[in-house]
Formats: structure tokens, sequence, C-alpha cells
């Protein structure tokens, strides 16, 4: 699964220093005195009225964000390139997973470095002078716009608010990461919660493009990621207006078009979904990845004919394919169409001999059309006819043994060839065979 890449960080050389240092301690109680002469002078009639007062305001959260010095933190970066910003911790922790892998934090005032192999992982803030400081941040820039009326901040604000969306966009980013983390580790509910973070995140950076000091941008790739997030956290709602936002404004990614008919699926909007495919397959024609969603969302709504049209134009853009061979021959069978069926699954085999599940289909679609034929005869009241029919059709019986055959060597253990095959083996009287078999699956 993709990850965002965050800031490099970057040591120079004159920033060495001595390993006995230990680390550097951020002044927690001069940031919450901050904090509250700032809270003091918004309540405060006359400066209240002042937009200084709310950029001053802003740009203290935006500083309280930056404790720990987190701005410098990647992923994967070497545990001592990290020592020389943050020198040695008050305290280091080992811990030896099953799996082989050895985890090391190492705990500052107010941070918790996690290290694999000597790479960073993860890290935690363990100490905060405010709750979501950059959303206070944005509330008082916000504010300031608000009251100044002749625009004599706008350059000023304009500065502050890049290097806010700067922040959202680290911090989306991270977060982003870490439910990436979390869903690899099976912790679906947590994987939530991150991602809901990144979503908000990349919202509020779009909240920043259209505040006036901003000039209203429009940024299609924020709106993008806001929609992948958002469909993470289990929004598909949400993900659907940030993905149409997008599509409207042309965002150049094929991806897309899948991910917003999904979500528009996701909602039980399947004829939304489909006609969202369709404008992507017109938009990116050789698409493979769309073509396949729009054949897989026919098939779920049971549109055969228009998954075999669609099927044709994926096999012309990449005849290579086996599964779109498959495919077709499945839902030919389905139509009662079986010769197409024959012809469709004998080219998945011709480009892969070993596809068990064309191997097995074929044998079914063997079985199948010969429990027919001997059903027929059995209901055939002169004998000498029925005896004729019955001839025939354990011929075509024979047919569907060795591709049963083949794919039993494949899976041995599969019940549903050995259950298809037993009563096989006992209509064409190969009882040894049958015996064998139904020893097999009595031990099953």
């Amino acid at each position: 699964m993709k990850r965002f890449v965050l800031l490099t960080i970057a040591v120079m050389a004159g920033l060495a220093l001595q390993a006995q240092m230990t680390a550097p301690t951020v002044n927690y109680g001069a940031y919450e005195k901050k904090v509250q002469k700032s809270d003091a002078e918004i309540q405060d009639p006359k400066k209240s009225e002042n937009p200084k007062t709310w950029i001053n305001r802003g740009s203290l959260f935006q500083e309280i964000y930056e404790l720990n010095n987190i701005k410098f933190l990647q992923k994967g970066a070497d545990e001592k390139q990290i020592q020389l910003i943050f020198f040695n911790p008050q305290k280091k922790e080992t811990l030896q997973f099953p799996n082989g892998v050895v985890q090391e934090k190492l705990i500052y005032d107010g941070i918790t470095l996690i290290f694999e192999n000597g790479k960073l992982v993860d890290w935690d803030e363990t100490k905060t002078v405010a709750d979501k400081p950059l959303d206070k941040a944005f509330d008082a820039f916000a504010k300031a716009q608000e009251l100044d009326k002749e625009n004599k901040l706008s350059k000023t604000l304009k500065k502050y608010l890049e290097e806010l969306k700067n922040q959202y966009l680290r911090d989306g980013s991270y977060m982003y990461d870490k439910g990436v983390r979390a869903d690899e580790a099976g912790e679906t509910e947590k994987a939530k919660e991150y991602y809901q973070n990144s979503y908000h995140d990349f919202a509020m950076m779009l909240k920043i493009n259209e505040t006036p000091a901003m000039g209203n941008v429009k940024d299609t790739a924020i709106m993008y990621y806001a929609g992948v997030a958002a469909r993470k956290a289990g929004r598909p709602d949400n993900a659907i207006v940030y993905f149409e936002q997008a599509k409207a404004l042309n965002y150049n990614e094929p991806l897309l078009y899948e991910l917003l008919a999904n979500s528009y699926a996701e909602t039980g909007q399947e004829d939304k979904a489909i006609e969202v495919l369709k404008e992507g397959f017109q938009r990116f024609r050789d698409n493979n990845r769309i073509v396949i969603a729009l054949i897989n969302s026919y098939l779920k709504k049971g549109d055969s004919q228009a998954a075999l049209d669609y099927l044709a134009i994926a096999k012309q853009q990449d005849p290579s394919d086996k599964t779109f061979y498959f495919t077709e021959g499945t839902l030919y069978d389905k139509l009662g169409k079986i010769e197409e069926a024959k012809a469709a699954y004998q080219k998945a085999l011709e480009i892969d001999p070993s596809y068990y599940d064309a191997i097995f289909n074929f044998g079914v679609l063997y079985y199948t059309q010969a429990k027919k034929m001997l059903d027929d005869a059995s209901f055939e009241k002169d004998p000498t006819e029925a005896a004729k029919k019955e001839e025939v059709a354990l011929k075509e019986l024979e047919k569907c043994v060795p591709y049963l055959e083949k794919a039993l060597e494949l899976q041995p253990n599969d019940r549903s060839i050995l259950e298809t095959l037993q009563p096989v083996y006992y209509k064409l009287k190969m009882m040894d065979k049958y015996e064998k078999v139904r020893e097999q699956l009595k031990n099953m």
C-alpha cells in the first residue's frame, strides 16, 4: 500500500553535537503562559479588534505544533542522525517481538521515538500545550482576515497560511502513513481513526485555499487525497464530495474514477458507479483498470452481455491476460453458449496451461453437459434409443476426466473436485479410482 513521503531530514555538519549532551527541554510552562496571554488579549475589547492580535495568536499555535522538533522527522531516518537533533533520551526501552523484530523506544520529554533495526518507524507526542493547534491557528488567521477590511495584512496572512498548509500537509501525510501501518497490522479501527485525521488535515488545506488571502485557488491533488483518506476512514459520502470536485476540474488521474465509482457503490448507488466508470473510460480508454472495474460492475449487476462487451475491449488492450478469457468463459457458460465458453477456457489455458480455475471450469462444463445428456437418456422410452443416447453421453462424460484429474493434481485436497470426480468414476466404471476418491473423502 502506498505511503506518503514526509520531509527529508537535513542535518548540517555544523549541527553535530557531543554525544553526552541531553535532549533540549521544551519549556511547556512558558508556552502555556503565552497561550493564557493570548486568551486574555482576544477577550480585551480593543485588542480583539486588531487583526495583528489574531495573527500573533495563529503564529503561536503554529509554533506549538512544531514543538519537539517533529518538523525534522521522517520515516526511515537513521537513529544516529536523529540523535544529532534530539540528543540523548531520558529513557530507553527495548522490545523483542515473536517475529524477530527488535523495537527500540527513545523516550524524551514530550515525545517518544520508535526505531526498528536502527531506523525510525514512528513517533508519539506525549505532551502538548494545546489540542489541535493547527485548527486553532487557522481560526485565528480567519479572524484576522475578517478584521483586515482594507487587506493591509494580506501578504503577511498569505505567508502564514502557506506555512499552515505545509504543516497540515505534513501532519495529514503522517497520519495517512500511520493508517497504512495500522491496516497492515490488522488494527482496522485504529487505522480508520488515523485516516480520519488525515482526511481532516487535507480538508483543512482546501479551506485555507478558499480564503481571500490565498485567492480561492483550486488544488485538485489535495481534493483527490482528501477523498482517498475519507474513503479509507469509512466515509464514502465525504469521499464522493471531494472526488467529484477533483473530477469537475479534470484531475488527471484514472484511479479517481475507480475510487469514485467504488464510493458510489458503497453507498448503494450502483447505476451512478457505472456512469462514473463509463465517463472514466471515455477519458482514459487505454486504462485497463477502468475497463475491469466496468466488467465487475456489470457482473455484479447481472448484465452479462454488457460485461462481455467490455471484456472484448479488455482482451484487445491486453490479450495476454488469462483472467479475461476465464471470465468470458464463465459468462458464456451462464448464457448457455457452450462452444463459446469452451473456446474461451481453451484460450486461457493456452496462456497458462496450469491455470486451475480454467481447468476446473472446463471439466465441470463437460460434466454438466454429459449429465444433461444422461438425464435425457433416462427419460427415453425406447430402450434401443436410450442405449444409444447413454453411449454418447458417457463419451462426453469421459472428456471431463482429464481436466478434473489435472485440477486435483494442482489442488489434491480440494473437496469440490473429489465430490465431482466420485460419481464420474462410478458412472464410467472406473472402480479403482472411485474407491480411492471415496476413501479420501471419508478421511477428510
